[in-house]
This record gives C-alpha cells, structure tokens and sequence, in this order.
C-alpha cells in the first residue's frame, strides 16, 4: 500500500501490521466499550430531560462532553496499551491539554448568547415551551366557531404575559391545524416540550359555556394535566377560566409566575359580555388581511367600545384597524395613522399595562410619526408587559432595519419566527429585512416561503417581484409583479409597482402606459405620490421624482421609510435635493 506526504511518496506500513498494533494496543475494544458506555448515558439523557428539567443548554454540554470523551479515550489507550503505563509522558499532557482547550470553546460557544441592543433571540432559550393548537368549537351553531377562535386568542394572550414561559404564536398553529403532523414531529418543529389542545361550546340556550383544556407531553402525547370548566356565559366567567388556564399550565411545566405577571393574568379586561362578544368577531376579521375585513374589524370594535367605553382592548383593535388600513394604502395616511394613535392612547388611558397598546402606539410613532426614541421605548415596553408577542418583535425588527440597523432587525425577526414560525407576515417582513440590506438571494428565498404559507397574497407578491427584479430575474419578478397587480386592480399602489418594474427592465412604454391609466382611471383610495416618484426615478426623469417625493413627505407617506436603505432609490441618491428630504423626514434617533 502506497500512501502520500508532504514529502513525497514512501511505502506505508502492511495491512497486517497496522492492525496488529491496532489490536495489541485495544484501541477496538476501548472505542466499542466507550460507544456503548455513550449510548447508555444518551437514553439516561432523553429520559431524564423532562422530569429533571434538563434546559437545552445541559444537554448539548453532555453531548460535547461525550464526543471530547471519545477523543480522549483513543488517546488513552493508545498510548497505554494493553500493558499500561504508571505516568503521564510529557506527549500525553499535550494531546490533554489540547483537548481541555478545545472542550472549553465548544462549551464558550454553546453557552454564549448573540450580543445586541434588543431582546435576545430564542435558539438558545432555556425556557419551557408550550403550542397550543386552536380550540375546537362543539357549538351547535358553526356560526360560533369566532367565539373558539377568540377564546383561544385570550388564552394566548395570556400565556403571552408569563416571562417564564414561551408559548407559540397562533399562526403556526393554525397551519398545523390545517396540515395534521403527528404530535411529536409537531414538538420537535416547535421546539416545545408541551402542547395544549382545547375545546369550546357556547350554550346560549343555557347561557353557559363549556372549555376543556388539556396540556399533553410533546415527546409522548401522555397528557400531564387537564381541566373541564362549566361557567356562566359572562365576560366575568370567561377571563376568570383564561386566567386559570395560564396559571395551571405554567405550574405542571414548572414556569414561574412573577407577581406584577399575577396582577396581570388577574385583570379582567371588561365585565360586559356584549363588549366582549363584538371584540372576539372583530379579532376574527382582523386576522384577514384584507380592505373588506378591516373595515368590518374596525365596526365591530366600535360596537365593542360603545358597549364598554372603558374596554382598552377595543380601543387596541380599532387602533389597529386604521393603522393597517393606511399601511395597506386603503386609507389616506394621515387620516389612517392619526386616529390608530388616538385610539392606542386612549386604550392606554385605561389600561397602562396592556402590552398589545404599547405596541399599537409604537408602530404609529415609527411609521407616521417618524419618532424612532418615542417607538423604541413602547416597543421595548410591550415586551416587558407581553414578552410573548411575537408581532413586536415583528415591527420592532422592521423599524431597525429602516434606520439602518439590519443585523439587530434581523435578530428580532428571528426572534419572532421562533414564536411564531409559521407566520407568513413574520416571512415576509424577514425577507423585506434582507431585501433593505441588499441580500436578494436571501429576500426572494423567504418571500417564497411566506407565499407558499399565504399563498395569493397580492403584498407578498409584489415584495417577491421587487427582489426579484432587483437580483437580475426580470422573468419571474415580472411574473409576480403582474400577479399582484391582477389581485389588486383597485389599488393603484400595486399598478405603479408594476410600472417601476417595467422602466427597471426596459419596457418603457408599458411602464408609461400605465402612469396614463393610473393618471385617468378613477380610484376610490388615493394615489401614493411615493408610487409615481418610483416610477419616475426609473425612467429617468429626476426632478419629477423628486417633486412627487416632496408630496409624500407632505402627507407623510410611510413608504418613505425604505428611501434610506432600498436600490430603488439609487437613481436619485446623488442629488442634494434628495439628501436634504431624507434629513427632514428620516426617524434616525438624535
């Protein structure tokens, strides 16, 4: 046998010989003993992880520790031998040495957390975890099936309040919900060691209400604890179940409670069962993401208000309702931001400590108000009340990445899919993240994971068509530009997103085509200046670009917020004109 060398060629030692000494020295049996010596700890391991409460963290470290072991071992016995030998030689303490050294990195590595200014992301998150799938609904009306959906929100909501606890967002769930998986694959996807099944049946005959609750073991689906609740079908009686739930489930997954956490779990939002009815259909309407059903969000929360003036959480949902309505451009942004903000002040004027308005003020003072200091602090203060709530971390990561801070944007994104990792809007604002950073390769690969969730979702099409144009695959952009301006013919916004991308690949007359249109056709919502000055910048006529970008200033056009960081504005960046508009507005802190 022939083997190479930095020195050439040279005869290697017999087959025969080799073994020989492989044998003589046990260098077999030492790595056989040492392998089933492994295994054993390795069941002890998975058994015991539960009931011992072994974090991920310890359980990685066992597993380095075991594969340096083995290293280590061959060592041993290689240089001990069948004989064995009483002293350590001066080699032996090297090779130890170095193995002590490459053990303590590993272990520096797994134990170190990623550095930065907002909260920490949770691949390394020590914390038990639950996933509750959405409850059932044993109503005998289907019509009720809002009312399991709404009672599976608040449950949420409140398992979202428990510090000591990671509980998976509903979006994920739902996905589940609608593509069954075996309930271990689940928890292993989850990353959960419990999941909650739940049902609801809303007997208004009997003005009773029925939820059975229970928390099952990921790994095995045994279930560890379960609960029927027989209430009267009060507002009263509902939250007191919630606030249950949250309490026993975080007690049998040994999840601490802290005491300002008890205060708010007790809270009852609303004592009125007619306020609490016309929030759970507005929250239903809200999830759809669409003109239509914010609109009737948006009356359904108001019928909530008038019933209850001092419920906050429907001052939250109307807030909501009219900031979505102007960041999906079915609303004027001035009309649409400023009362999103009236309403989340005034929920906060009776409920300070509610998370989901911290949040709601936030995105306002970012996307309209321009007031980065002012929405970093709400964001960081609904994190405080709600450290569960993944969409903070979603808006949050977004309002960095604006300003320039990509890698911190990225972070919390991160952060928000490990609560939600199902949730397409979590995707596409992942990949909205990359495209700002100008990583089109990573933009286009998780906008085609959010339109293969939600797929049809004309923004997520046309967010997927911009990357695509961007990196150099004018084909398939076109194809989802296209797409989105089909889905969204009464939205002019998503025509001049097609228009861009026609000047972007050269197709000038089709680009200025539909400038004409969109100039004649009469729309019902209005025309975002900020679309037409894309337009303009593409096919080269700067100083109308500029003008049209002046009108968006004027109105306060939260499209204004990626001119700091997207290629799309490249064609204007060496105008002074241009420099001294990004000053005005930019929500840069300081």
């Amino acid at each position: 046998m022939i083997w190479a060398s930095s020195r050439g060629f040279r005869t290697a030692m017999p087959d025969s010989l080799f073994f020989k000494r492989l044998k003589e020295r046990k260098l077999v049996q030492w790595a056989f003993a040492y392998f089933a010596g492994a295994f054993v700890v390795f069941q002890l391991l998975d058994a015991l992880a539960e009931p011992l409460r072994l974090t991920p963290t310890i359980q990685r470290v066992v597993l380095v520790i075991v594969g340096i072991g083995f290293f280590f071992t061959l060592v041993i016995a290689w240089y001990h031998g069948e004989k064995g030998r009483q002293r350590v030689s001066g080699p032996e303490l090297l090779m130890v040495a170095s193995l002590l050294v490459i053990a303590g990195v590993a272990l520096t590595l797994l134990g170190s957390g990623k550095e930065g200014g907002g909260p920490l992301p949770l691949e390394s998150d020590d914390r038990p975890a639950i996933a509750v799938f959405p409850c059932e609904n044993w109503s005998p009306d289907p019509a009720d099936a809002y009312f399991a959906s709404g009672i599976h929100d608040e449950i949420l909501l409140q398992l979202q309040k428990i510090s000591g606890l990671r509980s998976v967002g509903r979006e994920s769930m739902e996905w589940y919900e609608a593509n069954p998986q075996p309930l271990r694959a689940i928890a292993l996807d989850l990353a959960v060691g419990f999941l909650g099944e739940c049902s609801v049946l809303k007997d208004v005959e009997r003005n009773q209400v029925r939820l059975t609750f229970q928390l099952l073991d990921g790994r095995t689906g045994s279930q560890i604890w379960a609960e029927n609740y027989y209430e009267d079908l009060s507002a009263r009686s509902i939250f007191d179940i919630h606030s249950d739930v949250a309490r026993s489930v975080a007690q049998a997954v040994g999840a601490v409670i802290t005491p300002e956490e008890e205060i708010r779990i007790d809270v009852r939002p609303t004592e009125s069962s007619a306020a609490y009815d016309q929030y759970l259909i507005g929250r239903s309407w809200l999830r759809q993401r669409t003109e239509e059903s914010f609109l009737q969000a948006l009356r359904h929360f108001e019928n909530a208000a008038g019933a209850d003036s001092t419920f906050a959480l429907a001052y939250v949902g109307m807030a909501d309702s009219y900031a979505l309505l102007g960041s999906y451009q079915y609303l004027p942004s001035r009309e649409a931001f400023s009362s999103a903000r009236e309403f989340a002040v005034r929920a906060l004027e009776f409920d300070r400590e509610l998370g989901e308005a911290h949040a709601s003020l936030g995105y306002v003072q970012f996307r309209f108000d321009w007031d980065f200091e002012s929405s970093l602090r709400s964001y960081q203060r609904a994190l405080e009340l709600a450290p569960n709530y993944a969409q903070v971390y979603q808006w949050y990561a977004v309002a960095l990445s604006s300003v320039g801070r990509g890698e911190e944007g990225i972070q919390l994104i991160e952060t928000a899919l490990s609560l939600d990792p199902l949730n397409f809007n979590h995707r596409r604002a992942f990949g909205s993240i990359h495209s700002s950073s100008r990583d089109y390769a990573q933009a286009v690969d998780q906008l085609e994971q959010a339109l293969a969730i939600n797929p049809g979702f004309h923004p997520t099409e046309a967010d997927l068509g911009i990357a695509l144009i961007l990196k150099g695959d004018h084909g398939e952009g076109l194809r989802h530009l296209e797409n989105s301006a089909q889905l969204a013919a009464d939205n002019p916004g998503y025509q001049l997103l097609l228009a861009w991308a026609y000047a972007k690949v050269g197709q000038i007359a089709k680009a200025r085509g539909i400038l004409r249109e969109v100039g004649e056709a009469p729309y019902e919502r209005p025309v975002d200046p900020v679309g037409l000055a894309m337009v303009f910048a593409e096919l080269g006529e700067l100083a109308s670009a500029l003008d049209w970008l002046e009108r968006g200033l004027q109105i306060r056009s939260p499209r204004l917020l990626g001119a700091r960081n997207s290629e799309v504005w490249d064609p204007l960046r060496s105008d002074p004109r241009f420099e001294d508009l990004l000053e005005r507005f930019s929500p840069l802190p300081g």
